[in-house]
């Protein structure tokens, strides 16, 4: 999952606020599946940065291979289950240089990525709809200061104009969920994320052409979401510090509100066995206190957290996990990527060769 560094300065600098993200793969905040398709130990960790996105083979400790961006300082990552690698580039809104894109790199990555433009504007966020590639992008004018709100449909080879265009209630927009009839849920941030009131998670039904069903009971500030394979919806709400579960149809109070260990969370991550693991940024985001941690709670939700990760942890904007259950976390103020096996207490391996401000991590095979 992710928050990417000029998310974090974009929105938490300039809005006095810090939030995360995480796509990503997590990023999409969909149920466990391992991005990628990994359903064993990662064999490559992608990383995107301000001025590069930066590939390693494990055990990831080497060189890594390259893309570059051309400084226009990448957000959203996420991996399809064939390896395609999707990279959203924000651009001059972002502190970066040129325009906003998606730029789509094919396995093993070493040829010229197709850049999608039509319809872009700050991207910051990704899912994909697996029962037919098609890709969703969050694009969040109100975090860049360019241009509106929306999010954007785009079915493959994704050099067409979008398939359909979503702006109703769209309000900054950080974190995008597919469930498996292909219903939309956005993390509209709202006012903490530069864009107005407490947000709201929106959820669209096929075709997205119609007005959305709005969960706000509790929401506050929304920057990521995670649904489970039963449906159930998970909201980190950074504008009051908690994490919120809802039961479908998600139109009464929240089943589960979790506050034990929350530092300013901003993105989380669901396990093959159901364990939430929480992102929390610390006084790297402006409400928080210290470097931050990973806090990993385990179903029913109702305790405190069973783990909590501090070691090599540095205001971090994203994770995810691969599935043996290695976590990979990216630490923005500390330009590393840890990594840590189960049962997560013991020293993390640390990636820093070409980690610049880590906005997003996912990881591949």
């Amino acid at each position: 999952m992710k928050l990417r560094a000029s998310k974090l300065k974009a929105l938490f600098v300039l809005a006095a606020v810090a939030i995360a993200v995480l796509s990503g793969c997590k990023s999409s905040g969909t149920t466990y599946n391992p991005p990628g398709g990994v359903s064993s130990a990662a064999a490559l960790l992608f990383v995107a940065n301000n001025s590069s996105d930066t590939i390693y083979a494990s055990p990831f400790t080497g060189s890594p291979t390259t893309l570059s961006n051309g400084n226009a300082v990448t957000v959203p990552l996420i991996l399809s289950a064939s390896g395609t690698l999707f990279a959203g580039n924000c651009g001059v809104g972002c502190g970066g240089s040129g325009t906003s894109n998606v730029e789509v790199y094919a396995p093993p990555y070493t040829g010229t990525p197709t850049t999608i433009t039509n319809g872009i504007n700050g991207p910051w966020a990704f899912a994909l709809n697996p029962a037919n590639g098609n890709l969703f992008v969050a694009n969040c004018g109100s975090c860049t200061g360019v241009g509106t709100d929306s999010v954007t449909e785009y079915a493959p080879p994704y050099t067409g104009a979008p398939v359909a265009t979503i702006t109703t209630a769209v309000n900054a927009p950080l974190s995008l969920a597919l469930d498996s009839s292909g219903n939309l849920f956005v993390a509209n941030c709202g006012l903490p994320c530069l864009g107005t009131g407490t947000g709201a998670v929106d959820e669209y039904a096929p075709p997205y052409t119609g007005a959305p069903t709005a969960i706000t009971n509790a929401v506050n500030g929304p920057t990521g979401i995670n649904l489970t394979s039963t449906g159930n919806l998970f909201v980190v709400n950074y504008g009051n510090q908690t994490v919120t579960q809802y039961a479908p149809p998600y139109t009464g109070a929240p089943a589960k509100t979790l506050t034990s260990g929350m530092n300013a969370p901003v993105i989380a991550a669901l396990d093959r066995s159901g364990d939430l693991f929480v992102a929390n940024c610390g006084s790297g985001c402006t409400n928080g206190t210290g470097n931050g941690s990973i806090t990993e709670f385990a179903p029913p939700y109702t305790a405190a957290p069973t783990v909590t990760v501090t070691n090599g942890i540095n205001a971090p904007l994203s994770l995810t996990l691969d599935g043996a259950g290695n976590l990979f976390v990216g630490n923005f103020a500390g330009n590393t990527v840890t990594v840590y096996a189960p049962p997560y207490s013991g020293v993390p391996t640390t990636v820093s060769n070409g980690v610049a401000g880590p906005e997003d991590v996912v990881v591949g095979k």
